[in-house]
């Protein structure tokens, strides 16, 4: 029987403002036509040191506000500004207006919300700021995990794990829907997790199958 099912956070019910990187250009004083280098600065740099965080065995709140002070002062340096300078662009970044929803999904969590008796959003973020962030979007669920919670980084095992375990729950009794291939249905799918990914078709109608799948082979 399905218990829980869970939500993406960033890139599946919200994603960044088409101003993100132009705000973030102002605050650093750059040109306009500096953005194209700027975005690819920031995703390149970001990704490259998230890759250091994806090998912790365990993720501590001093680390995660290590890696932020140190992301934001080498995003600064790379762009031939201050470093003081990545305090505002953070404080940007955990703001409403950095963000936006994704629509259509958010439609597809609320309709799941009364199909299944727990919904849970799940993300790889490192930073508290998430859950003011879907607060301020009004995305809700019955529940929030973040790897600056869990502790771990969500491509690894032991997220999932840690989940099952706080939800009381085998992986077969939760159902995932994510945007990346790896973090949201890979990595659970070997766990056990049925994955959905947010860009198929007809999604609804697949996810509460599923439930009734499950359901009748229960009966039988």
């Amino acid at each position: 029987m399905i218990k829980v099912i869970s939500f993406d956070a960033h890139g599946t019910l919200f994603q960044e403002s088409p101003e993100f990187f132009q705000k973030i250009a102002h605050i650093l004083s750059l040109p306009e036509g500096k953005i194209d280098e700027l975005k690819d600065t920031y995703s390149l740099l970001l990704n490259s040191m998230y890759e250091q965080l994806y090998y912790k065995e365990k993720v501590t709140n001093t680390l995660i506000e290590s890696f932020w002070n140190t992301f934001y002062d080498a995003f600064c340096r790379a762009m031939n500004r201050d470093w003081e300078l990545g305090s505002k662009v953070r404080d940007y970044t955990m703001t409403v207006k950095a963000w936006i929803t994704l629509s259509e999904n958010v439609v597809l969590l609320k309709k799941c919300r009364e199909e299944f008796d727990c919904i849970v959003i799940i993300s790889s973020e490192w930073d508290m700021s998430l859950y003011n962030i879907l607060n301020s979007l009004h995305i809700y669920a019955d529940k929030v995990y973040c790897s600056a919670v869990v502790g771990y980084a969500k491509r690894s095992a032991l997220f999932w794990e840690s989940i099952f375990a706080r939800e009381n729950i085998i992986p077969k009794e939760m159902i995932h829907v994510g945007n990346s291939e790896m973090e949201d249905i890979k990595i659970p799918s070997i766990l056990g997790v049925t994955t959905f990914n947010i860009a198929e078709k007809n999604l609804f109608d697949k996810i509460r199958n599923c439930k009734e799948f499950v359901v009748s082979e229960s009966i039988i």
